[in-house]
């Protein structure tokens, strides 16, 4: 009998279904019971297999994606094992702390979750480990201070946000440093704005209605006001008139649809028109 079991053919046979069956579970056992069985299922199955022998199903960016009502933590791995991503998860749902890496191992961004949304504190970092952001989240919406750097770990912006709206000032530098704008925000809604260029001095300032529809631009050259601007919205095109701050003589009028493609520019001396340009 014991020779018989011993048989390699029968050896060879058991051996096979062993091998069978663990890249069987590999391939079709849940992706979250270990390394391995995430990155053939990610990675390999979709490169080598046809979709009608893959079960799982994927994001657009050929993400595995989260089993529904699935409890527990969830794990993703990069292609040569580095970790991607780790949650706890409640019927699906992100709930709690939610890591994600870089390749190269490093932080990516660190957030908290309730029930699926952003809640909690945010941070993310860029792949070198300098500072990305830094933010609040209420319930899925902005809520408090954000801040951004660029990859220098220079500042880029301050925003201010109310239950996911625009609210207070908005700060944005250049990348030397130097001031680049802020903004007033009430609710959402634009109220005033202030520009400056990369050498500092002062750019333009915008004030705007309650609304948030641009009522006068003022253009400063060497930190004086020498022009100013007035905003027009007839149907979908915008006319945006340019006149002397000395004097209130016109200048130009610039026509665009939607405030953004370009129409025409129409030319005055003395407010009367000279000349009617059709190329931006």
């Amino acid at each position: 009998m014991v020779k018989k079991l011993l048989n390699p053919l029968v050896v060879s046979a058991f051996v096979l279904v062993l091998v069978l069956g663990s890249l069987v579970h590999l391939m079709y056992g849940s992706c979250q019971t270990s390394k391995w069985h995430y990155i053939l299922q990610r990675y390999y199955m979709p490169e080598y297999l046809p979709w009608t022998m893959i079960t799982s199903r994927y994001s657009k960016g050929n993400e595995i994606n989260v089993y529904t009502n699935y409890n527990g933590v969830w794990n993703s791995w990069y292609r040569d094992g580095t970790k991607l991503f780790e949650c706890y998860m409640e019927n699906g749902k992100r709930n709690g702390i939610a890591l994600a890496w870089n390749e190269n191992g490093s932080l990516m961004f660190k957030s908290g979750f309730k029930n699926g949304e952003f809640h909690g504190k945010y941070e993310s970092w860029y792949d070198k480990g300098t500072r990305s952001e830094k933010g609040f989240w209420k319930n899925g919406k902005l809520e408090g201070l954000h801040e951004s750097w660029y990859e220098n770990g220079t500042k880029l912006n301050i925003d201010r946000y109310l239950n996911g709206k625009s609210h207070g000032l908005q700060e944005r530098w250049h990348p030397n440093g130097k001031k680049y704008f802020e903004y007033n925000y009430i609710n959402d809604q634009q109220i005033s704005g202030i520009f400056w260029n990369e050498d500092g001095s002062l750019k333009s300032k915008e004030y705007c209605d309650s609304k948030g529809k641009l009522k006068k631009r003022e253009l400063y050259l060497k930190n004086k006001i020498h022009q100013f601007e007035t905003e027009v919205e007839v149907g979908r095109n915008f006319i945006i008139s340019t006149h002397s701050s000395e004097t209130g003589e016109l200048i130009k009028k610039v026509y665009k649809v939607d405030g953004v493609e370009f129409i025409k520019r129409e030319l005055f001396k003395n407010n009367t028109l000279v000349k009617t340009e059709t190329v931006e």
